[in-house]
């Protein structure tokens, strides 16, 4: 088992798939909660007015909506930019377009892998 420490506070802490100390993790979910609640009563709001009204950085607004956790309803006033073409994205890093394009090529991927492989069985078993 090994340790580290919190990136947030220098705390030492067991790493999880959180990566924060369990009291930077539950500090990350209140505040995630705040903007949550701000945003469902603010749908119009701009990031700023967001920190500002719950005290919670910038930074980590834009990670909540990043991580897919939170869906914006004004992107541009966020400035969040899809990573594939940049469109404004209201939650994640990919707009909805580009997601069900790289989905496709995903799958398409995936059934010529299995097509392969079915023929090298074939080919073994003669």
């Amino acid at each position: 088992m090994s340790i580290a420490n919190c990136p947030n506070c220098g705390a030492l802490f067991v790493p999880g798939p959180k990566g924060v100390c369990p009291r930077c993790a539950q500090l990350e979910e209140e505040q995630f909660e705040l903007v949550k609640a701000f945003l469902l009563a603010n749908p119009d709001a701009v990031l700023a007015g967001v920190s500002e009204a719950t005290g919670v950085e910038q930074q980590a607004v834009l990670r909540f909506i990043r991580s897919s956790r939170l869906v914006v309803g004004r992107p541009q006033s966020f400035g969040l930019t899809c990573d594939r073409c940049g469109d404004p994205v209201s939650t994640g890093h990919l707009c909805p377009s580009c997601a069900k394009e790289l989905a496709h090529q995903i799958k398409g991927l995936d059934a010529r892998g299995r097509n392969r492989m079915h023929s090298i069985e074939i080919k073994r078993m003669h």
